[in-house]
């Protein structure tokens, strides 16, 4: 295992920095990384961010949005959250494979006293409270999989700032993002005094244990400038982060279990889709954008849109989807 840390708390460079190793990672080498943030919202590569975030709530409190490469759903980060990122090699391109990298964290924090586990799709949980939400991405043999940790963020912040569809709350039982997260720091035995830094410390130690003789890897002058030309063509530019979606004026949206939720917005003409967008919190390894391509002028009826899409792979795109079940969509079921 490879050990590389960024040091900066700039969200743009932070996910810049990460794609950067993905794409340069050494052959059958496994990179294991811990950073932090600044005050941010990072959405995930399907989602409108119009849908995710209080627009005005962000704007006044100077939080930065940056769009990551990975699915999932929109998380906050501030200096009490840590993130932790894996990238390893994967043969199969269609493979989200979650609990092979929070496996190590929840050791790590089960070594701390706590009851952690994994908890639904993607996320870590302490006795029933999310603490961790995690993301993938599989390309060119490799996989890189991150993830939060709630150590001792702002959540009455993460409550204002984020916001979510009516129903997808409703499917997890639940009436606020509030109810559904806490901080780590707050359930450790009482007496302790583990502070953010030395937390990770902690992290990083136990994750060497298990990985004995790992490594280190420090960006040359070119790595470093090659991630800041990154951040700045593409982390930080407002058509990655926001970019122009078309706003239909038909929407279907429904959260699908171990797919998560999709949403399509169309804009119908003469009964046709003469417009298609695609987002939501799902994972998938193909680009929506070709499924938008794919829909886009056909009738906006179910039948058609089977027809138009019998010769894909949905689960490619849609992990955990079954195409029967995308079809629905256009009944309204």
């Amino acid at each position: 295992m490879i050990y590389a840390p960024s040091n900066s708390k700039d969200p743009y460079y932070n996910l810049a920095f990460e794609e950067y190793l993905f794409q340069q990672a050494a052959p059958g080498e496994t990179y294991f990384s811990l950073w932090q943030n600044d005050n941010a919202i990072v959405i995930g590569k399907n989602q409108n961010p119009y849908n995710e975030i209080d627009a005005d709530f962000v704007k006044e409190n100077e939080i930065t949005v940056v769009r990551r490469i990975t699915g999932g759903g929109a998380v906050y980060h501030d200096l009490g959250n840590v993130n932790f990122t894996f990238i390893a090699p994967v043969e199969d391109q269609s493979a989200f494979d979650f609990a092979k990298f929070t496996e190590p964290v929840i050791a790590a924090l089960r070594s701390l006293g706590l009851s952690a586990e994994n908890q639904g799709r993607n996320d870590i949980a302490i006795d029933g409270a999310k603490i961790s939400g995690n993301a993938q991405h599989v390309s060119g043999g490799r996989l890189l999989h991150h993830g939060t940790l709630l150590f001792d963020s702002n959540l009455e912040m993460l409550g204002k700032c984020l916001t979510a569809l009516p129903e997808k709350l409703a499917a997890k039982g639940i009436t606020s993002i509030r109810s559904r997260v806490t901080n780590i720091r707050k359930l450790l035995q009482p007496g302790s005094d583990l502070e953010v830094e030395a937390f990770i410390d902690r992290l990083r130690e136990f994750v060497f244990s298990l990985n004995p003789g790992c490594t280190g890897w420090s960006p040359s002058e070119a790595d470093l400038e090659a991630i800041r030309t990154l951040r700045n063509n593409k982390y930080a530019t407002w058509a990655w982060n926001y970019g122009s979606s078309p706003v239909g004026d038909t929407v279907y949206s429904r959260r699908f279990e171990g797919c998560g939720t999709i949403t399509l917005r169309l804009a119908i003409a003469a009964g046709r889709i003469a417009q298609c967008s695609i987002s939501g919190d799902f994972f998938g390894s193909g680009q929506a954008a070709d499924i938008e391509e794919l829909l886009t002028g056909v009738k906006n009826e179910p039948e058609a849109v089977a027809e138009a899409l019998k010769d894909i792979k949905l689960a490619h795109y849609f992990y955990g989807l079954e195409k029967t079940d995308f079809i629905k969509l256009f009944e309204g079921v």
